[in-house]
């Protein structure tokens, strides 16, 4: 964080889903999961430090998509998908844009 003060830049965290994010969890909260996955254990963190946490995982489990691990990972492996890539640079692209002051 602070080589990130020395730039004169802004540090900005993304939360990228494991497989267990996107499957749901009966009755805990999408944002806070209790300490479940990495994920939620970055969310946390993120707030403590008072980081900007760019939630990919909170964005895309209320985005009304149907999603799950053979749509967004590829099979076998912890990469996304084509599909899944093309969601996290629609949700990243602006994001990007307002840090760098771009309309």
């Amino acid at each position: 964080q602070e080589s990130v003060r020395r730039a004169d830049s802004r540090l900005l965290v993304l939360l990228i889903p494991e497989p267990a994010d996107l499957r749901p969890t009966p009755g805990l909260t999408m944002s806070d999961n209790h300490g479940l996955t990495a994920v939620s254990r970055m969310r946390r963190m993120c707030r403590d430090l008072d980081l900007a946490c760019l939630d990919l995982v909170a964005w895309l489990r209320s985005s009304g998509r149907a999603l799950n691990e053979s749509t967004m990972y590829i099979k076998g492996e912890f990469h996304f998908t084509p599909f899944g890539n093309a969601l996290t640079a629609e949700f990243l692209a602006p994001h990007l844009r307002g840090s760098l002051g771009c309309a």
